[in-house]
């Protein structure tokens, strides 16, 4: 009988530790709740389920956003089936792909090049000056390229080493003129 009952215990050990080791994955991904942040000039495979394909415009901050200005655009975050490709405009539900083009990079005026027009399927917003510019559920970071304090100090280095020797011309040429 106690070998009977350390049996049966056994196999509910064994059915809670598989359906544990089933369901804890699932859970960890349903309960994560972090938004999925698409960095520039990076790809990303989505789903399923899919997306609805269109694209959303990030403008730059102060300038006012216009959809017919490119020169307004800071990014574009193109969601795209891989069949058709990020550069023809579509809305269809079967999004596969995400691409950040920005142009920080220059693969900004790639998409401007290639692409035949924004999907039917657009957005457009601001983008958040910290480079973090949140969309739905999603995250685009698209920091701002700032350049280094060396390069500002080496800069104005430069500039006061050109000052210093025009202003030691011009001494030079006060001298030579009251001799």
């Amino acid at each position: 009988m106690t070998r009977k009952l350390a049996s049966i215990g056994n196999v509910v050990w064994m059915s809670v530790v598989l359906v544990a080791f089933w369901l804890l994955p699932a859970m960890a991904y349903a309960d994560s709740g972090d938004p999925l942040t698409f960095n520039e000039d990076t790809e990303y495979t989505l789903g399923p389920p899919f997306l609805i394909a269109g694209d959303v415009v990030i403008c730059e901050v102060p300038s006012p956003c216009s959809l017919s200005m490119p020169t307004t655009w800071s990014d574009v975050l193109v969601f795209y089936n891989s069949d058709k490709g990020p550069y023809v405009p579509d809305a269809t539900e079967d999004a596969n792909r995400a691409f950040v083009f920005s142009d920080d990079s220059g693969s900004l005026a790639t998409f401007l090049a290639n692409s035949t027009g924004l999907s039917s399927n657009h957005f457009a917003i601001a983008e958040n000056p910290t480079g973090l510019t949140s969309y739905s559920e999603f995250l685009i970071n698209s920091p701002e390229t700032v350049p280094e304090p060396d390069t500002v100090t080496l800069l104005g280095a430069g500039l006061l080493g050109v000052a210093s020797v025009i202003s030691m011309a011009k001494l030079r040429k006060l001298v030579n003129l009251s001799s």
